[in-house]
């Protein structure tokens, strides 16, 4: 081209050296149609006679191929081109425009032209109705509003923006249902377990087999390795019910998005993804039960103690008004205070004050059972009693109850050995293990939601 021709000509050195190419490559048409007319075979019924061999779909595609080339002669003979420039707003198009034609025709500045496009849409609905109605008489002026159309580019993309908006407000609505509704099924069902799991520690602590020793740090080793073995039991429960239960949503769920994504990717990334989706780690709910902590307040009491004992009985009282399991309540409640709080550390002996500080109920009942059981051990107390009741009942109900509670006592004494230690401690763990699992069931029902939204 000329570089010193004008900016304009430029466009029309342009167009003759487009219109010289399709002209050859509409040659080119030509007699590829040619050869493939040539191409024939003898179809051998007499002289002449033969048949094309170029399949039917070729020869369409060699036509479509020439009305292609056509239609863009077309366009280049005409004598007035139109050039389109593209662009966002502020990205430009005036300057270059301009630029080529070196003269300030459009006006520049961020957002200039499409302002000053505005500002004569007004001079434009005018003239376009003039034009319509007293022109060309085509339309009244009640129906000339229906045929005009102004649609800028400031306009459009307030349009846009405010569906796009709306679209997006719908998605953040259907989003939070679904995640709501996720996690109601998340939360019932974990729920649902946990509270089997809690009615089944008694087969999971019956499992525990391990050589009792009735010793001090015997007793000490069996309890540690007790907890621990409920706490994996459990854990690996929970995780394998609560994550069995709600697999298959998830990954009906999961596999719906892998088949969506699918489709709207090209197919090299389509082989990427479905590698990074074919070794991807399966959810799986993570819970830890942790035993040994819920434990850690847990006071065994292997010593022989009645059933139908007065510190017994007491015990299950104070346990069933504080809300805590039996098993949590010091052994020796009818110990002066005096006694208990010797060989003590100072420490040990804030924190018990701490406590009694939120536990004055609890500790008014302790003071007045502490009271009743003087009263009960002395010998007065013991005559008193035992005058009462036997003006009550008589000597006979009476001598039949103490015989009755009496082989009652030595049958239970009887019994007492190192293996109902050992059956008497499991009972006891898992009545405290239960307890504090339904205290902390709540918590990791909310960890689980956490795991599922996530």
């Amino acid at each position: 081209m000329n570089g010193e021709a004008e900016p304009l000509l430029r466009f029309a050195e342009a167009k003759k050296v487009l219109g010289e190419i399709y002209t050859d490559l509409g040659k080119h048409v030509d007699e590829l149609d040619e050869v493939y007319k040539g191409i024939v075979e003898p179809t051998g019924g007499g002289a002449g006679d033969s048949e094309c061999m170029v399949p039917d779909e070729q020869a369409a595609e060699i036509e479509l191929f020439r009305e292609s080339i056509n239609t863009i002669m077309e366009t280049f003979r005409r004598d007035n081109m139109k050039v389109v420039f593209f662009g966002r707003t502020s990205n430009g198009k005036s300057t270059t425009i301009n630029a080529m034609l070196h003269a300030k025709i459009l006006p520049q500045g961020m957002g200039h032209t499409t302002c000053c496009f505005l500002q004569v849409k007004q001079q434009h609905l005018t003239r376009f109705r003039q034009f319509l109605v007293n022109e060309l008489e085509v339309a009244t002026d009640r129906d000339v509003k229906d045929r005009i159309f102004f649609v800028s580019s400031r306009e459009r993309s307030t349009q846009v923006f405010n569906d796009c908006r709306m679209n997006f407000a719908q998605f953040e609505r259907a989003y939070r249902e679904q995640t709501e509704r996720l996690r109601a099924e998340v939360h019932l069902k974990v729920s649902a377990d946990f509270s089997e799991e809690i009615m089944r520690l008694e087969a999971i602590v019956d499992r525990f087999n391990m050589p009792f020793l009735d010793t001090t740090q015997g007793i000490i080793e069996y309890k540690r390795a007790l907890a621990e073995f409920t706490d994996k039991c459990v854990s690996s429960d929970l995780e394998a019910r609560c994550t069995g239960g709600l697999m298959s949503r998830i990954w009906n769920l999961e596999n719906d998005m892998f088949q969506y994504v699918t489709k709207i990717l090209a197919e090299p990334y389509q082989h990427k993804l479905e590698e990074v989706w074919r070794y991807r780690a399966p959810f799986k709910f993570s819970i830890c039960v942790d035993a040994p902590a819920l434990t850690k307040d847990f006071h065994e009491d292997l010593e022989f103690r009645f059933t139908f004992g007065l510190s017994a009985i007491i015990r299950r009282i104070i346990a069933y008004r504080s809300g805590q399991p039996v098993t949590a309540i010091q052994a020796n409640l009818l110990t002066p205070m005096a006694l208990r709080n010797a060989g003590r550390s100072n420490e040990d002996l804030h924190n018990e004050a701490m406590q009694k500080a939120v536990e004055e109920n609890a500790m008014m009942t302790q003071m007045v059972l502490t009271s009743a059981s003087y009263l009960a051990n002395g010998s007065i107390g013991l005559l008193v009693v035992g005058g009462i009741v036997y003006r009550a009942v008589g000597w006979r109900v009476i001598a039949v109850t103490a015989a009755a509670y009496g082989g009652l006592y030595v049958w239970e004494r009887m019994r007492w050995n190192s293996h109902a230690k050992e059956q008497h401690l499991k009972e006891q763990f898992r009545s405290h293990l239960a307890a504090r699992m339904q205290q902390v069931g709540a918590a990791h029902t909310t960890h689980c939601e956490t795991q599922a939204m996530r």
